[in-house]
């Protein structure tokens, strides 16, 4: 009997590698020279702002990508984020209480990207135009997340954003900064 046991733990230890070898094929097609798309839904926390009193409130991406190499991508995405403010009299247009600020643009981005398997850690960042009710400027972003493939050519996950879009609303409020951070949870088709 006890050779027995011994036989089988041997068994598995030469089974095991082979089965996680061969799932690690089926979740690691060759995605180098392929498109992606995504769609991303979430919270957005604000920046702070001694002039307004921001209250952050969701935010949603969609995109499309391309990798360039197993480490590499480029993507193009559309961010949407929505913010409540408590609006002062003294900003024109606008009555004393609160209002809604949507927050609008889109960017391109460079992904660096480290594939484990089914998982792939990614960090990157990249440009854009961001306009909202007051204002449309240059804009900038960062990210980093992991996706984890449920499927050959399908990945949800979550990610990190930290947008930079500053707004000058001339003498009422100079140096508004719009921007805020992003968690998202996320779905991306590999074609």
């Amino acid at each position: 009997m006890r050779n027995g046991w011994g036989s089988l733990v041997v068994a598995l230890v030469a089974v095991i590698p082979m089965c996680s070898h061969a799932q690690g094929n089926m979740f690691e097609p060759e995605r180098v020279g392929r498109w992606y798309l995504s769609g991303a839904a979430g919270t957005f926390k604000e920046e702070t702002n001694p002039q307004l009193g921001l209250d952050g409130r969701f935010g949603l991406a969609i995109g499309a990508g391309y990798r360039l190499s197993p480490h590499i991508s480029l993507e193009v995405d559309g961010l949407f984020a929505s913010q409540r403010v408590d609006t002062p009299s003294t900003i024109p247009g606008l009555a004393p209480g609160t209002a809604d600020i949507y927050t609008r643009g889109i960017g391109g981005l460079v992904k660096f990207i480290l594939p484990l398997d089914r998982v792939e850690l990614y960090v990157g960042g990249g440009l854009g135009i961001y306009n909202t009710t007051f204002w449309t400027d240059v804009g900038f972003q960062t990210m980093a997340g992991a996706d984890f493939f449920v499927s050959r050519h399908i990945s949800v996950g979550v990610e990190y954003r930290r947008l930079k879009f500053d707004a000058i609303l001339g003498s009422f409020v100079a140096g508004l900064d719009l921007g805020g951070e992003f968690l998202l949870a996320t779905v991306r088709g590999h074609l």
